[in-house]
């Protein structure tokens, strides 16, 4: 490794660290608006609630359901970690251990931190235990999440188009959702296909050539993330992994319902599935407490299910996910601690086994 590559790498590394300061400020400064906003929404939610009637419905659950619950959210963390790693691999095979054990930290981390904090976790943690640069992996989080944000946004205008009771508001928004994931899905499909040119004018510019190299390896990084979108076969595992996540979370939904006999049919549980899946990309606080409240009770209500019904819902949804994340996490933290692999992207190995021109 030359003197100008391990300077390079340093630079990388301190960059790296800058990021994780910033995002750690603009956390704590998001979290104050973002945690007034949720309980405004939690008020909204609980408002008026009957916890007499919500307290005995819960005391008459069939708790066996649950436990079906908690192996299908099982499921669901596993096929996620897969699916991760489809958009992580590059040439080498990543251990699928390591990747369950971070997807479940970065789950956790999203449970009992505010402002999806879990997603930042998740990079760090494959970084540290299977040397993947934060920016690759931050850049295929994002691209997971823009996917399936598309992909429930589709299940959303099928399932809204065969129903006539949906309010104006919800169709509109879905149809804006709609346009704005197009939109968002094109940019992600050109940006590989602009790299070069921007790597041709950074090089015209007068930078130090350490400042170009890193500019450079971050782009590599960046168009390796969401390549997956320029390989048949990579998109395609992705896809069916992608369908049979949110198959289980459809079926978690029923299993729900069965449990405390909400007579919940398949349509009323994708919506909100879909409702659930979309709010949880934004920034919310830790298990997004408020916002799933207020989700569940705006979309169930106009399927004539009471405000109660809809909170059991959720509360136990989130009930369910918080105990399998917890009976989970010290086998996480187990397999991740481990020393890192030694495992190189072939960007890191073209970057430093070529002499820099």
């Amino acid at each position: 490794m030359t003197s100008q590559n391990t300077e390079t790498t340093h630079a990388e590394e301190r960059n790296e660290n800058v990021l994780l300061g910033k995002l750690n400020w603009r956390n704590i400064l998001s979290g104050i608006a973002i945690l007034t906003i949720s309980l405004v929404l939690l008020y909204f939610a609980l408002s008026g609630t009957d916890w007499a009637t919500l307290i005995s419905t819960v005391q008459t659950g069939d708790w066996r359901w649950l436990l079906a619950t908690i192996g299908m959210l099982t499921t669901s963390y596993t096929v996620r970690s897969i699916r991760w790693r489809v958009l992580l691999e590059q040439d080498k095979s990543l251990p699928f251990k390591k990747m369950f054990g971070a997807t479940i930290i970065g789950y956790l981390g999203n449970a009992f931190l505010p402002a999806r904090s879990g997603e930042l976790l998740k990079t760090v943690t494959v970084k540290r235990s299977l040397g993947i640069p934060m920016v690759l992996a931050l850049t295929t989080i994002f691209t997971e999440r823009l996917l399936d944000a598309a992909f429930l946004v589709i299940m959303a205008l099928i399932i809204i188009a065969q129903i006539d009771a949906i309010p104006d508001w919800l169709q509109s928004a879905t149809q804006i959702m709609g346009i704005l994931g197009f939109v968002a899905l094109v940019i992600l499909f050109l940006v590989p296909y602009f790299a070069p040119t921007v790597k041709r004018l950074l090089s015209k510019m007068p930078l130090r050539d350490t400042l170009q190299d890193i500019i450079v390896s971050l782009m590599d990084k960046l168009v390796a993330g969401i390549r997956v979108l320029h390989e048949p076969s990579r998109a395609f595992k992705f896809g069916i992994l992608t369908l049979v996540a949110w198959s289980t979370d459809l079926a978690i939904g029923l299993f729900i319902s069965q449990a405390f006999g909400l007579s919940m049919g398949v349509v009323p549980v994708i919506l909100i599935t879909v409702a659930l899946g979309l709010s949880s990309a934004i920034p919310s606080t830790p298990g997004y407490v408020g916002v799933y409240q207020f989700v569940a009770v705006t979309v169930l209500s106009q399927f004539g299910y009471t405000q109660e019904e809809a909170l059991i819902f959720v509360f136990i949804l989130q009930l369910m996910e918080y105990t399998t994340l917890l009976l989970w996490s010290l086998p996480s933290l187990a397999l991740t601690g481990r020393k890192q692999d030694k495992i190189t992207s072939p960007i890191s190995q073209s970057r430093l086994s070529s002499p820099t021109t």
